[in-house]
């Protein structure tokens, strides 16, 4: 009797096993997160670089986006799989079991593909912050301060848009967005040596075919971590895009936080030698700062607006424009699940975690400061 209790008691703890690698996961990321300085060097600047870097040199050599085909195929795929297991259960004697067998295999896969993902990007967030790795002091500023790097931000995009070419008024990067995509690690090739943990692999990112549907989810870019893959949305207007390839070229560098994914992007992108990725690295960060101002000083801010050159208002405004004819439920349902993607990856602040970006770029121009 007390053998039969045993082998029961086996047989249920075995097949609840599928939940171990998604446990492991779960819980080691919140562990983690209290010894920030271990994950840091023990597995973003190593082993992260270890598992992700052969992934990335071997998708980077497809031109086109692996995770936009994948999305193609799996619907197929999908009804493929189902009328399988239909036919399978219908020809099996033992139907109830069949079921089970083939829940507890999709269970297996999901918890695996958990784990998965946790290795090639969940646990970076758990690393140490950027502010602390690249020695910027992060703290509440004056709003005369943030005012300041405005003028300091405006005053290069003001020079770098009157060289920038253009057609119908607005911006055009002339020799492509392919080349934009071919090249973008060259930002991040400027500063590995002041800044080693941006360093990472020379791979381009992908723009996505179906961009012009993918701008109804208002989203600009997405790293695929299974295929270690930067994708871009190529069909928004162009003065964002290349700031969008860093980016998403920095989630491939272990950094993992949308604030300081942008920030990488602000570094690298006014650090790369073509002037179009400096001059939409600069406008970005200048929209998140003025937005910014809005909220802290509406005076401050309308002075602001009136010194922007008439060229880069036709950009903001033609960028206006593109995104209104894609507002609606799309966007807002996407908004949502973005947001409890972050908050389930421990940005507590979710979607808005995006605006922390201006902490860094305050803190980038006036750490030096007493």
């Amino acid at each position: 009797m007390k053998s039969s209790v045993s082998d029961k008691i086996c047989r249920v703890i075995m097949g609840m096993a599928f939940a171990l690698p998604a446990l492991f996961a779960y819980s080691m990321q919140r562990v983690l997160a209290e010894f920030p300085g271990f994950v840091e060097n023990v597995y973003s600047l190593a082993l992260f670089r270890w598992i992700s870097l052969p992934v990335a040199y071997i998708v980077s050599v497809f031109p086109l986006s692996l995770t936009e085909i994948s999305l193609y195929l799996a619907f197929p795929a999908f009804v493929l799989l189902v009328v399988m297991i239909i036919r399978g259960i219908r020809r099996s004697e033992k139907k109830s079991e069949t079921i089970l067998k083939y829940l507890h295999r999709t269970a297996w896969t999901a918890s695996v593909l958990y784990l998965v993902f946790m290795l090639l990007l969940g646990f970076n967030y758990s690393r140490m912050p950027m502010a602390d790795s690249l020695g910027i002091e992060v703290k509440p500023r004056e709003s005369e301060e943030l005012e300041e790097v405005c003028y300091l931000l405006l005053d290069r995009v003001n020079y770098l848009r009157e060289n920038i070419y253009e057609e119908d008024g607005v911006m055009v990067i002339p020799e492509g967005v392919s080349k934009a995509l071919k090249t973008g690690y060259k930002g991040y090739e400027a500063i590995s040596d002041i800044y080693p943990v941006l360093k990472g692999p020379s791979v381009r990112a992908k723009g996505v075919i179906a961009s012009h549907y993918w701008s109804f989810t208002g989203i600009t870019g997405m790293y695929f971590p299974f295929y270690v893959e930067a994708n871009v949305n190529i069909d928004v207007p162009h003065y964002s895009i290349p700031n969008t390839i860093m980016h998403e070229l920095a989630h491939l560098r272990g950094i993992a936080r949308e604030d300081e994914a942008e920030f990488s992007a602000f570094l690298s992108g006014i650090n790369h030698p073509d002037t179009y990725f400096k001059y939409s690295s600069y406008l970005n960060a200048l929209i998140h700062c003025r937005n910014a101002l809005y909220r802290a000083d509406k005076e401050a801010f309308d002075e602001l607006s009136a010194v922007i050159s008439q060229k880069v208002k036709n950009d903001l405004s033609y960028g206006s424009v593109y995104w209104k004819q894609f507002e609606g439920p799309v966007e807002v349902v996407s908004t949502k699940v973005n947001d409890s993607y972050l908050k389930s990856n421990m940005q507590q602040d979710g979607v808005a975690s995006y605006g922390r970006v201006v902490d860094l770029i305050l803190g980038y121009y006036l750490s030096d400061r007493n």
